[in-house]
């Protein structure tokens, strides 16, 4: 079939028709996503990575070329680089500070670019199979119309640290939609080519899943029927050069022998699980309910012998099917690839805890499946009946899931409709999801409530170092000092690095009165953590107790250059001066 414009277009004059009735279908696509997603401007910051590296993170407050240098280290050698993330950040904080709803509402507007660049990357696919032109505007309608509105994506979309899901998304569909017009040219205008190298680059700065894209265009040459020769294999040089820097700046590749050792899984057992992981993601993708922000590890863990046959016999089925049926549709096959490729940077994770299967994972990867779903629905001829037939099906889902993309994002209003929701659904399952809500309510003052969280937290999983952390810091708080000893020993015991049980427990031992064994607490926390003004503050509280002035003068004056403006340490060091009789310096 002829790849070129001309050749796929239709009849002369019709082309500005077309134009007018696609940006008829993206207006209504983008109505509807703004309209179910609407709740998001009520949503506040979460307890759930939103502090570690947004709010809390030094880096974000940066600006200029210091912020500049800042973004492009921060987690480098780490499958975590992100530096057009970061950027992104710093630019919404130095224009509009650290409020909740600036950062939510970019996120929704990448969403919004992201399902445009999906209808017209949807339209090129199925022109270039050689799909009619009513057809093709139909299908790639419902396709950006679907994936626009699906629930899983709201985890991306309403988790403001997810920004990287969002923003390497617009790069690599921005990447896709460039080499799909290289495809539709003929492949003889380098130009389009040249912009996807670029939108790649972009892609694999702002999030390492971005990498699978250099398998991508082959995927599409296949779509177009192009014949594999040396000139195809010269022009994708470029993606792979790319592709190689950034696996030097992530760090990869990983020992996969080291991986697999450290999750204590033999290769065979390993594979087995990830065959389960990509069918669960697939089938999660079509029935998009009961979700949650954590599932369980106890769902996952352990999959009987039977269910890895039939997932193996059902992969094999898939295969046989995706590979006869590429005559009749070639739509099936390229969407089932697109997403096994782009969900496979996922199963080099580990399969345990909670990441084996996060909503987030699937923003992109949904794409192939959704075009898997219209593609099959409109193969064939497409007579008037059978077009309303499919849109009516087809607009169906979309209600469907809006509604429930609709309520979800409600559920991420704050940390604790977002924890209790777990809770609710998997009840005396997770742990974290006590925790994080326990710790919601504690900073909010609501100790009853919160040591409630922390109780359950432990009772579910008794190896979780923070539960103990955080009881003892709220056992301390209403001096039950014996009582928040113990939890920081059994947190530290767990995690012997964990810091901030290791501070508080250093400040327990000082308000009993237990000076030198607090001097020794202090002293190892600030040989790891010399950059934190409260550590040396407690210190200096620690020293004046002994009657050591001239030492606690000194962690105090360290502790105001760390935090200038340090109110309590500032009366603190003014109180040893006049201990010592001496004026304040």
């Amino acid at each position: 079939m002829p790849t070129s414009r001309e050749g796929s277009e239709g009849k002369p004059g019709t082309a500005a028709p077309q134009r007018a009735l696609w940006r008829t279908a993206v207006g209504l696509v983008l109505l509807a996503t703004a309209l179910v997603f609407s709740p998001i401007v009520r949503n506040g910051f979460v307890n759930f990575d939103d502090p570690r590296f947004l709010v809390d993170n030094p880096v974000v407050r940066q600006f200029g070329w210091p912020g500049v240098r800042e973004a492009f280290a921060e987690q480098i050698l780490s499958p975590h680089y992100k530096p057009f993330v970061y950027l992104s950040w710093q630019v919404e904080n130095r224009l509009f500070g650290m409020k909740p709803i600036v950062f939510h509402l970019d996120n929704l507007l990448l969403h919004l670019l992201n399902s445009t660049l999906v209808f017209y990357a949807a339209l090129a696919v199925f022109r270039i199979a050689g799909f009619p032109p009513r057809k093709t505007t139909f299908a790639a309608f419902f396709t950006s119309l679907l994936f626009a509105v699906h629930p899983l994506h709201v985890e991306s979309v309403a988790w403001a640290v997810q920004r990287k899901d969002v923003l390497f998304s617009a790069f690599f569909l921005g990447a896709l939609l460039c080499y799909l017009r290289y495809a539709r040219s003929g492949f003889v205008k380098p130009r389009w080519l040249g912009a996807s190298c670029l939108c790649y680059l972009g892609g694999v700065l702002s999030k390492g899943a971005a990498l699978t894209f250099v398998i991508v265009p082959f995927l599409i040459d296949d779509l177009a029927q192009r014949r594999v020769d040396a000139r195809q294999l010269r022009e994708k040089l470029a993606f792979a050069v790319i592709a190689l820097l950034a696996a030097a700046l992530y760090g990869l590749p990983p020992s996969l022998g080291q991986a697999q050792a450290g999750r204590g899984e033999t290769l065979s057992a390993s594979l087995g699980a990830q065959l389960v992981r990509v069918w669960a993601f697939a089938a999660h993708v079509a029935a998009p309910f009961h979700l949650s922000v954590i599932y369980p590890e106890s769902l996952f863990v352990s999959v009987p012998g039977g269910i890895l046959a039939a997932v193996a016999a059902a992969s094999l089925f898939v295969a046989l099917w995706v590979f006869r049926d590429r005559a009749r549709s070639r739509v099936s096959g390229f969407g089932v690839l697109f997403f096994l490729v782009t969900i496979s940077p996922v199963l080099s994770m580990s399969g345990r805890g909670t990441n084996f299967l996060s909503d987030r994972y699937v923003y992109l990867p949904s794409l192939g499946l959704i075009l898997l779903l219209v593609g099959l629905l409109c193969r064939g001829d497409m007579v008037t009946r059978r077009f309303r037939q499919v849109g009516s099906l087809l607009t169906i889902v979309a209600v469907v899931w809006g509604g429930l993309t609709f309520s979800r994002v409600r559920v991420w209003t704050d940390s604790e409709t977002l924890w209790s929701d777990v809770i609710a659904k998997f009840p005396g399952r997770v742990g974290e999801a006590h925790l994080n809500r326990g710790t919601f309510r504690f900073e909010a003052g609501r100790l009853e409530e919160a040591l409630a969280d922390f109780h359950a937290a432990i009772l579910i999983n008794p190896r979780l170092p923070k539960a103990f952390s955080n009881r003892g810091a709220l056992r301390a708080r209403r001096r039950e000092l014996d009582a928040a000893l113990q939890d920081f020993d059994r947190a530290l015991e767990l995690d012997r690095y964990l810091w901030p049980a290791a501070l508080q427990r250093a400040m327990v031992l000082t308000l009993q009165g237990q000076f030198d064994q607090a001097e020794q607490e202090y002293d190892r926390y600030l040989s790891a953590l010399a950059g934190d003004a409260r550590g040396y503050f407690w210190r200096g509280l620690n020293r004046q107790a002994t009657g050591l002035h001239e030492r606690a003068i000194e962690d105090f004056s360290r502790a105001i250059d760390l935090e200038p403006g340090h109110r309590k340490a500032m009366l603190a060091r003014a109180e040893s001066y006049r201990m010592l009789g001496r004026p304040v310096e």
